[in-house]
């Protein structure tokens, strides 16, 4: 029979220090995915209640607050679910803290409701946008946009555009805005970022109208103002192109990093408004590797870590991807098959993910908007 010495207490510890050294091959290293529903039966509806019995429609949009409550926009229009899951719809006191809204705001086509945020005081910032298609029709683009502040006790105010942009919050998650070091705020429209300064009135021009309004404050994108005249270039400011980015993310060093959803790429965009192709070739399909090497399809979403590693939500892939901060490009969860399925990370099943956030753990949360779903992905 064999007999095994055992290692005295320095040999097992230099073991261990040489076995990081070579990186770690064994799956008690391999990180452990795991992907359940936070809210939602999978049922299409509106029906508020604990996580299994809630329904959501079409769920798109993600913001967290400090606390860990979720703030979700589907087709009922804003929804609150607690860190226990408990979804409620915050008008007429259902929630606590109530955040009723108005009428008014409350009848805006939820698709196009806008960015929420909140700042450290617990107030709910609310950014509405409708839009009526009549062009079409002759008729000129009506746009109608709301700024609403929601106290933690559920006194509602409006806001003027003008204070709304100089309000000093930084919203913990905007899909496309973001705001730097100095206090500068970004936002993404169309295939461009522009760039506000520290408590300037935001003003984008019309995606119908070829005008010069705002030219000044492009930062970062020479494509057209219209839908459908963008392009992919890197460069520096308005040398480079983006076709259609839809979220962006900002990390410590103030770079920005954009999902270029038509490019299927992400890009990276320096204080200097140099513009890279962080990862990603410019062709849909899917691959893991580095950079230029990984293939996305239709990305939409995106977050980042303490750490500085970026989450993707590949819409088109039905997977959620991670970048880390050298651009490694590999897959977190998804089979890459439309389903639905909880379960470990290679198992899991997406149907059109959309957005996602980041709690204080490190716990992801997807708004999977074909299963009608609020999913929840654990990294251990």
């Amino acid at each position: 029979m064999l007999k095994y010495r055992r290692l005295p207490p320095l040999g097992g510890l230099l073991l261990l220090l040489w076995g990081v050294f070579l990186g770690c091959k064994t799956a008690a290293c391999t990180p452990k995915i795991t992907v359940s529903t936070f809210a939602g039966s999978g049922k299409q509806g509106g029906a508020d209640g604990p996580g299994n019995v809630a329904e959501f429609h079409s769920p798109r949009s993600l913001s967290i607050d400090s606390a860990g409550n979720l703030y979700v926009w589907d087709n009922n229009g804003l929804r609150r679910v607690s860190p226990e899951g408990e979804v409620c719809t915050p008008e007429g006191g259902v929630c606590t803290p109530a955040h009723p809204l108005p009428e008014d705001f409350l009848e805006l086509p939820p698709f196009f409701a806008g960015d929420s945020s909140i700042d450290s005081a617990g107030n709910l910032y609310v950014k509405g946008r409708a839009f009526s298609l009549y062009y079409i029709e002759g008729k000129e683009l009506e746009d109608v946009e709301l700024f609403l502040k929601i106290t933690p006790k559920g006194a509602v105010s409006r806001l003027s555009p003008e204070d709304y942009a100089k309000i000093k919050h930084l919203p913990l998650h905007a899909c496309n805005t973001a705001i730097d070091t100095a206090g500068n705020r970004y936002v993404l429209h169309s295939h461009r970022i522009y760039q506000f300064s520290p408590g300037e009135e935001v003003l984008l021009p019309s995606v119908l109208e070829e005008d010069e309004t705002s030219e000044d404050k492009v930062f970062a994108g020479s494509g057209s103002k219209s839908f459908l005249g963008g392009g992919f270039a890197d460069g520096v400011g308005t040398a480079a192109q983006f076709q259609l980015p839809t979220c962006m993310v900002m990390d410590v060093a103030d770079n920005l990093y954009v999902v270029d959803g038509g490019n299927h790429s992400i890009r990276k965009v320096s204080p200097q408004k140099e513009v890279s192709t962080f990862a990603g070739n410019g062709e849909g399909g899917f691959a893991d590797g580095s950079g230029r090497a990984a293939q996305f399809f239709f990305p939409w979403g995106i977050t980042i870590d303490k750490a500085g590693n970026l989450y993707v939500v590949d819409g088109g892939n039905h997977r959620i991807r991670k970048i880390s901060p050298k651009g490694e490009v590999s897959t977190l969860a998804g089979k890459g098959e439309y389903g639905f399925a909880d379960g470990p990370g290679n198992v899991a099943q997406f149907a059109n993910p959309m957005e996602m956030v980041i709690d204080i753990k490190g716990n992801l949360y997807v708004a999977d908007e074909g299963n009608h779903r609020i999913r929840k992905v654990e990294v251990k």
